[in-house]
Formats: C-alpha cells, sequence, structure tokens
C-alpha cells in the first residue's frame, strides 16, 4: 500500500480555451460535458469540455489553496475514505488523479494521499462542512512563451509545467481517461456497499486431511482454493470430505462445494460427487455406507443443493432448493428415501471482519406410491410412504487473538411412515465446534468436536416398537497444507 500522508505535491491544471480564457486549479471530477475544479481562490468552477483548447499542467509541492469553499457540486465527489483493516476514516477529500493502477486523493487539510484501489475497504459522504483552511503556500505558475499559444498567459516565473497538452484531440482523450477512471471509481466505491469485506472467502490454497472418530467422510482429504478481485467477482471451490456449514448435518461429508459473489448476487453450489442427480441413492446400491451398524439407526444425505440471493453490506440473504435422502435401519431391513421432490433452504447471514453469524432452515416433504423413492435392501418395495423433515441450523464464526473458533447447532425433526405399517419419529440435536490456528505460514490445524442426542421411535412391519435416546461424541482434526 503506498499512503503519501505527509506529502503536500498537488497537480495544478490550467484550462485554456480558443478566447484565450484560463482557469487554474484543482481538477475534482470530470464527465462528458464538463470539468468541475477548485480553484485557486477555493471555490467550485464548472468548464464545458468543449471550451477547452489546452491544457496546462504544474506540479505543485505545496499545497496552493488557502481555503476551500464547499457547495454541493463539491460535497457530491467529497469522500470519507477508510483502509482495509482500519476502523477510522483515515482521511477527507477529493480523487484527482489516477496513475495506472493508483488513485491520487486530495484531503481537507491540502495533503494528497495515493492508493492502490485495493487497500481502499470503503467510501462514504461526509457531513457538510461549509468551508476549510488547510495549510498551503501561495504559487506562481509559469507559462512559457515558446509553448503557450496565447500570449496574454505567458509568463516567466514560477513553477514550470510538467506538460503541456495542446492539441483538442489529446486535450478529448486526456479528459476521456479521466472521465472512465472516476467512473471507475464510483462503480468500485458502489461495491463497497454490497460486499461484507474486500474478499469474502479464504484466498489462501488449502490441501487438508481429515480424521474423525466415529463419524469421518468416506474420502479423508479435501482441497480448497478461491479466484477473483477484491469488491468484484470472487468464486471458491471444495472437493472432498469436510464440516460444511450449509447442510443439516455438523458431520463432515464428501461434497462438491461451489461458491460465487458478484456485486450484489451470490450462489451457492453443493453436490454429492457419487450421486448428483436428484433421486440418485446413495447407501443401498449407492457408494457411501452408513456411518453404523447398529440395529436402529437413521441419518441424512442430499443429492444437490443450491442457493441464491443478495447482499448489501454485512447483511445477506438467500433461497433454494435442496434434494435430501435418509436412511433408515431396524434391526436387520434397511431402507432408503431417495429425493422425489425438492425441498426448500432458506439462509440469512451477517458478516464482520471478525464474526459471522448464520442461520438456516431446511424444509423437505417427500411421498411415493407403490415403492417409487423407496428402495429396501433385499426387497421390491411397493408400499405408498411419506416423510416430513425440518431442520433449524444456526452458527457463529469469530476470530480471537490467533484462533477462529467455530460453533453450529442443528435441530432435526421428521416423520416417516409406509403403508406396510413402519413408522419412524425421530428427532435428532447435534452441536459441533472447531477450534483452528495456523502454525508458521504453511501449516494450519483444525480440531473438531460433535455432540449428537439422537432420539429414534420405531414401529416396525410386525407391530414391534423400539424407542430409543442415543448420545453421541464425535472427535477429530485436520491437518492443513496452506499454499
Amino acid at each position: 500500500m503506498l499512503v503519501t500522508s505527509s506529502a503536500r505535491a498537488v497537480e495544478i491544471h490550467t484550462l485554456v480555451t480558443k478566447n484565450c480564457q484560463a482557469l487554474s486549479g484543482v481538477v475534482v471530477f470530470v464527465d462528458d460535458d464538463s470539468v468541475m475544479l477548485i480553484d485557486l481562490e477555493g471555490h467550485s468552477r464548472l468548464w464545458r469540455r468543449d471550451d477547452i483548447t489546452s491544457v496546462v499542467l504544474h506540479n505543485s509541492v505545496d499545497n496552493p489553496l488557502a481555503s476551500i469553499t464547499l457547495d454541493a457540486r463539491l460535497d457530491e465527489h467529497l469522500y470519507n475514505v477508510y483502509l482495509v483493516d482500519e476502523e477510522e476514516v483515515a482521511f477527507t477529500g477529493w480523487a484527482i488523479g489516477f496513475i495506472e493502477e493508483l488513485v491520487v486523493f486530495f484531503d481537507l487539510y491540502g495533503r494528497t494521499h495515493v492508493l492502490e484501489q485495493d487497500d481502499i475497504d470503503r467510501m462514504i459522504r461526509p457531513s457538510s462542512i461549509p468551508i476549510v483552511y488547510p495549510p498551503h503556500a501561495a504559487v506562481a505558475l509559469q507559462f512559457p512563451r515558446d509553448y503557450i499559444e496565447c500570449d496574454k498567459l505567458a509568463t516567466d516565473a514560477g513553477i514550470p509545467p510538467s506538460r503541456i497538452i495542446g492539441d483538442r484531440i489529446k486535450v478529448s482523450d486526456y479528459f476521456d481517461a479521466f472521465e472512465r477512471r472516476h467512473l471507475e471509481l464510483e462503480s468500485f466505491r458502489e461495491r463497497t456497499f454490497v460486499y461484507a469485506k474486500p474478499f469474502m472467502y479464504d484466498q489462501r490454497t488449502r490441501l487438508g486431511l481429515i480424521y474423525m472418530a466415529k463419524r469421518g467422510p468416506v474420502v479423508p482429504a479435501y482441497i480448497h482454493f478461491s479466484t477473483g478481485n477484491p469488491f468484484a467477482f470472487q468464486s471458491f471451490m471444495l472437493l472432498g470430505g469436510a464440516p460444511i456449514p450449509w447442510l443439516p448435518t455438523v458431520d463432515p461429508k464428501v461434497v462438491l462445494w461451489s461458491d460465487l459473489k458478484s456485486h450484489i448476487f451470490h450462489a451457492t453450489f453443493l453436490a454429492n460427487p457419487v450421486a448428483v442427480p436428484a433421486g440418485t441413492p446413495i447407501y443401498i446400491d449407492g457408494a457411501i455406507p452408513p456411518s453404523t451398524k447398529a440395529s436402529y439407526h437413521t441419518e441424512p444425505h442430499f443429492n444437490y443443493l443450491i442457493l441464491m440471493g443478495g447482499d448489501f453490506g454485512p447483511w445477506s440473504g438467500s433461497m433454494g432448493t435442496y434434494y435430501p435422502a435418509r436412511y433408515i435401519k431396524a434391526k436387520v431391513q434397511e431402507r432408503e428415501v431417495s429425493a422425489s421432490h425438492s425441498g426448500l433452504v432458506f439462509r440469512a447471514r451477517a458478516i464482520w471482519d471478525a464474526l459471522e453469524l448464520r442461520a438456516l432452515y431446511f424444509r423437505s416433504r417427500q411421498s411415493g406410491s407403490d415403492g417409487k423413492g423407496l428402495t429396501i435392501k433385499g426387497e421390491e418395495p411397493d408400499a405408498d410412504y411419506t416423510l416430513n423433515e425440518d431442520t433449524v441450523r444456526g452458527g457463529a464464526t469469530a476470530r480471537l487473538f490467533d484462533f477462529d473458533l467455530v460453533l453450529d447447532g442443528v435441530i432435526n425433526f421428521g416423520r416417516h411412515a409406509d403403508s406396510n405399517g413402519f413408522e419412524l419419529d425421530f428427532r435428532h440435536y447435534q452441536i459441533g465446534s472447531t477450534i483452528s490456528r495456523e502454525f508458521g505460514h504453511y501449516v494450519r490445524m483444525n480440531l473438531h468436536a460433535n455432540y449428537h442426542i439422537e432420539s429414534n421411535d420405531f414401529v416396525e412391519e410386525d407391530g414391534s416398537s423400539h424407542d430409543g435416546t442415543e448420545q453421541i461424541f464425535d472427535y477429530g482434526g485436520a491437518f492443513e497444507f496452506q499454499f
């Protein structure tokens, strides 16, 4: 980051018309029709671009303005500028120049600041100020007779010009470039209001190896990476087995996860890479085994999930669909209900630099006749069935000292019944936590702990019942290489 906060060098533009009228000052804005500047007396002036035939530029070491009278025109382009990772206003000023990827600002104290655009966190219009008196020094501007067409403007004393643009076409091109950069800066300023922070995703590529004592993913490894630019289009990709904050379970799952963010819009896509099409069996005749061989058990999975929504500052809301599946085992009979209909997902988030809050609601209503969408291991199902589920998930991620702390809670309840007399009522409560810390530049360690309370009430086809509550504590960790 370049910040010349102590410098006082100011570029002074002198606009000259074909009638040899001249106006000198600091240019603060350019559009299609006009050039606006603060003249050397400290007042805003607006000149039509079509009247300008030449431009003379001088670099003054000292601020030439003894006072600045702020009116509505100047207020419109005056900003409080905040820098990345800074809470207080860095300065209040106007964008007066552009050097390749750098932006030059002139503040109310007569100082210039040279910044990379990526170092700006946000730009906010301040409260109106009638007049300011910055530190200054009077300047004289030299206009050499050999280069100035208007004899009455020629002077021999003062600061020599750094550049003279004497051709109408070159003058037009010069101000076109000035206008384009002002429009880009204004577009950037607008985007800072729809991004909670310059880059929404982890910018470092990570390769992780994960272990869980009881409910680990089938593929115990993952990689994730991101692309894009601050306050512009950004994307994130994860492939492998890891805890996923947008699923109705805290247990790690093998997924293909893709996120993107562009202006106010964002989207999330999660897919089960071994069973992407909706309705594909996952457990029975599928590639994923259940997490336990217990006689009575049920657990969820999914085919894919899509969320889309919008953001404004730290606030974010989205909704979408997902295709869930549920594995059920009673004694030796194993069955799976696949997604015959899409479920609904709603997500709300609030994101700040060191804190994120999130809440999700999942709603699924599945049904089928003659066994369509129902798989029973070793049998040909012909029963009608229903499966209704509701899940609420809430969580937070906080940055405290050198640690990242993650806490999530999930409440899942539902009912399954079929025409053969089989019934299941379930109420599951989950808490998941992660503590993460970097060790050096290339290594990160994550510690995971999950706690489940699972209440399942079974009524089997022969009329027998089984009611049970199981408490499960699962733990593990992940070792990550960072690049």
